[in-house]
């Protein structure tokens, strides 16, 4: 948008995404301007495709703009500086997302952060000012992954990103990031649940969300695996790259079904407990 290429281009000139607050007004119109936005337009031309490598195919995906706007002007400063690590950058992007870094005061902490990073001419050290403490990335985690699916939300970002490239699709068999656009899909559809007499609210629970191609979701979307995995998927390691628990991989190639609530459950905290372990790997701890 360009709000978000404007801030970003201050950033860069005054380390400020604040345009009111420029001290140069004038300079900036007149020459910084210029400069700036196309360092900007290169970075975002540069920064797109390393993204997609991750799945992340728009900035829409991630729940803040904000920390999009940290993430193009951090690159934008240090992208072809020796040592630059965009895995560790993109790693940051993650931290601060699901720590929610710019929910409060967003402009604000956003001039903050500028400030710290366009005054640092490493990026290992420029990144480093930015860090957040391990254990409030470790709590807001949990948090965020307790909380009920919503499509542009951080668990919706990170579990994206953490089947992108790992998870096989159930129905064509290559990997998920052959076949984008993906579509989410539920493990377990509202049908199943309700003949089990389970809860509406587990519907929407993380742990019972997945993403497949778009074929693979317009065929199984109303069945439960069991239903059909013994005959269309028949390998169990395909489910298993979704962060579903061997013994219930096995248990559904072949036909073995979850119908009380109570195991439906014990079956979301296994695959909870997958998703968190792989989570805190890709964040880093």
């Amino acid at each position: 948008t360009p709000d978000l290429l404007l801030r970003c281009m201050t950033i860069l000139v005054e380390a400020t995404p604040r345009v009111g607050s420029l001290k140069e007004p004038e300079k900036f119109w007149e020459s910084g301007c210029k400069d700036s936005f196309e360092r900007v337009r290169n970075a975002i031309e540069d920064i797109i495709p390393r993204l997609e490598r991750y799945g992340v195919y728009g900035i829409d995906e991630a729940p803040s703009h904000y920390t999009v706007m940290a993430l193009f002007s951090f690159h934008a400063r240090f992208s072809k500086e020796k040592n630059y690590d965009f895995g560790a950058v993109f790693r940051w992007f993650l931290s601060a997302t699901v720590t929610a870094r710019y929910s409060n005061v967003p402009l604000e902490r956003l001039t903050e952060d500028a400030g710290k990073f366009m005054k640092i001419d490493a990026p290992s050290e420029a990144l480093k000012a930015l860090e957040m403490p391990k254990d409030e990335i470790a709590r807001a985690l949990d948090e965020e992954l307790a909380e009920p699916f919503k499509k542009t939300s951080a668990r919706a970002l990170l579990l994206k990103v953490l089947l992108w490239d790992k998870a096989i699709d159930w129905r064509q068999g290559g990997k998920l990031s052959n076949y984008p656009p993906l579509q989410w899909h539920h493990i377990v559809p509202r049908k199943a649940l309700k003949n089990m007499f389970a809860e509406e609210s587990v519907t929407d629970n993380i742990a019972n969300l997945t993403l497949l191609s778009a074929t693979a979701n317009k065929e199984f979307k109303d069945q439960p695996p069991w239903i059909y995995a013994s005959t269309a998927i028949k390998d169990p390691t395909r489910l298993e790259s979704h962060f579903i628990p061997k013994s219930y991989a096995k248990a559904f190639t072949d036909g073995k079904a979850i119908n009380k609530p109570d195991e439906l459950g014990k079956f979301f905290v296994e695959r909870l407990k997958l998703i968190q372990r792989d989570a805190k790997q890709l964040l880093g701890f």
